[in-house]
């Protein structure tokens, strides 16, 4: 994704995009965010960009710093708190109103809302154990003459 693609992206995209990095963040060793290390312009001073897109969403202002903060401080750990609970087997509540009510907004989107809810997740079946292969006769040994 381009440094354009990002800025013209609507606000409910770029605070997922805040939410996974900062999400992801703690595992990551060897990028910094989404966009890997990003590139230093040496060549092109165009192409300059940090290699998170949430510090570039901030050094443009496509979204205030405050909000940043909040996301990348309250969210990833109200989802890990849901996680936890799902794991437990209790009721959680589903993803949209979980974003909507960590403050993340998701635009209402009828199509998507069928696949988005965890009804429509259906278990996957047992796969048949299969059935043992025969086993195969030995190869005759190549005779020298």
């Amino acid at each position: 994704m381009t440094k354009n693609e990002v800025r013209d992206l609507p606000k409910d995209k770029l605070q997922r995009i805040v939410v996974m990095e900062a999400r992801a963040e703690p595992r990551l060793e060897k990028i910094q965010g989404l966009w890997r290390n990003g590139c230093k312009g040496k060549k092109n001073p165009a192409d300059k960009r940090p290699g998170s897109m949430s510090v570039f969403i901030r050094e443009e202002g496509l979204l205030e710093g405050d909000e940043i903060d909040r996301l990348r401080s309250e969210v990833p750990k109200e989802i890990v708190l849901r996680l936890e609970a799902k794991a437990k087997g209790e009721d959680v509540e589903k993803w949209d109103a979980f974003f909507s009510r960590v403050g993340v907004e998701i635009p209402a989107n009828p199509v998507k809302a069928d696949w988005v809810s965890a009804d429509y997740i259906k278990p996957r079946k047992e796969k048949k154990a299969r059935k043992p292969r025969k086993a195969r006769k030995p190869r005759a040994e190549a005779v020298s003459v």
